[in-house]
This record gives C-alpha cells, structure tokens and sequence, in this order.
C-alpha cells in the first residue's frame, strides 16, 4: 500500500511539462487501466482517515474475498481528529494503513488536504478523485451521503460525484454522522466480514475514546441493516447508479 500525493507524481509532472495536461494524462491512464485480464476494481472514498472503515469497511472485505481489487483514496490526514494532543497527524496517517491491511486493501492513497476546510479546495479535490478514478479504472466507486453532517464529508460526496461521473456505480455510504434523514435502499451482505471490519476500526487508536467506536455499536448497526435487508449483517447504501452485473 502506498501513501502518496496525487500532484507530485511523477506522470503529472511529466503531461504538465509536454502540455499534456490533465485531459490528455486522464486518456492515457485510462487507456492502461483496461489491461486484458484485470480483476473487477472497486474505489473507495473518504474526507478523513477511519471515513472508509466505517462506512464500507465490511463491503469492501466481502469485495476482496470475491475477487476485485479494491482502492482507498483518504483525502486529509486528519489533523483535527487528534484528541488531547497524544497523537500526531504521521500517526493516523499509519492508523489508516494498518487499517488497510485489515481490509485487504491493494492500495491506500492518503493525501494532505486540510481537515475541516476541504470546501475551500473543491476543484483541487475533484481533481485528485479523477485522477484515482482513471489510475484504477474502478466499476463500483463508494463515497460519503449527501446528507451527512459533516461539511468535509458532504464535499468529498459532491466531489466524487462530479468526478466519478463515468463510472457505472456509485453508491453513497453511511457513518456516524449520518443524519436520521439517510434512508438506504441498497444493502450488502457482509456475514461473516463484520467482525473484519471492527479490527480495522480498532486499528485506529487515537480514536478509541470516541463513543461511536464501540463494537457492539458497530455490530448492532450492522444487525439492524441486516433485518431492513432481511439478512444477518448487512451495509447500507444510498445508490447514486448502479448498472446491473456490477455489484
């Protein structure tokens, strides 16, 4: 798994230079990404480190074991989320790898927008989910509600959107800021990868002391979507698309 960011790689300096510019790296990327034999991908998106866990970390568990590759895109390293002082922002960018590796994540890209203002910085945002949505030319993209409370959070949903505009499924998860108005109508059977899901919460220490972070909170969520959906334990969606045979 990888910790990078997005402007300074190597290919962006290199189309920039040759006056490729976005467009013309975007076209070649996506050319590349269709290698003949690639596993089915999956991308998921968050504001902040922990954002995937929560709302899709059982999802993408149960992706992995059927085969996709799966991605991770956390565009702030959660400078704010620091508690009383103990941490510092390398160490929750290392929570979210350790994270990853419980979610078996083939990559997680963490970049340094600023937690709490990524409304200032939109297009930069928009510009960076493209450029993981061309890398890895994913089939299912997963991102932030519409509805959630929090303001990065509705951002990065808003962002995605715009920037998974050509993928043919997106779909919209929950966390604990997701107001009572979230009303999913897409479920994934996650029996089974729950208990996965916990341990990669559990991975981010610096938070533990968060009320919402209990795991007969996490597993109970999990057990009331599962009866909505008439399964055990599930994960709940709003879908933006979904073009069937793709989930």
């Amino acid at each position: 798994m990888s910790q990078i960011d997005l402007f300074n790689t190597e290919a962006m300096l290199v189309a920039l230079a040759a006056g490729i510019g976005l467009t013309g790296l975007m076209k070649r990327m996506r050319g590349s990404s269709a290698a003949a034999g690639a596993p089915r991908r999956v991308l998921a998106v968050g504001a902040h480190p922990d954002d995937i866990e929560f709302g899709c970390g059982a999802t993408l568990l149960r992706y992995r074991e059927a085969g996709f590759a799966c991605h991770g895109l956390v565009l702030t390293r959660g400078e704010h989320g620091l508690g009383n002082g103990r941490f510092h922002t390398d160490h929750r960018v290392a929570e979210a790898q350790r994270g990853a590796r419980q979610m078996k994540l083939d990559t997680l890209d963490v970049l340094a927008f600023p937690d709490g203002l990524l409304a200032s910085r939109r297009d930069a945002i928009k510009q960076a989910i493209e450029l993981a949505v061309v890398q890895f030319g994913p089939e299912i993209v997963l991102t932030h509600n519409r509805l959630d409370v929090h303001s990065d959070h509705r951002m990065v949903h808003a962002a995605t959107l715009e920037a998974s505009r050509n993928v043919p499924t997106v779909l919209c998860y929950e966390n604990p800021n997701s107001p009572p108005e979230f009303r999913p109508t897409f479920f994934v059977d996650v029996d089974g990868f729950v208990d996965g899901k916990i341990r990669a919460l559990r991975a981010h220490s610096s938070q533990r002391s968060r009320d919402y972070f209990n795991p007969e909170l996490i597993r109970g969520l999990a057990r009331m979507r599962g009866r909505q959906a008439r399964l055990v334990f599930a994960e709940a969606f709003e879908p933006v698309r979904i073009r069937k045979g793709s989930v």
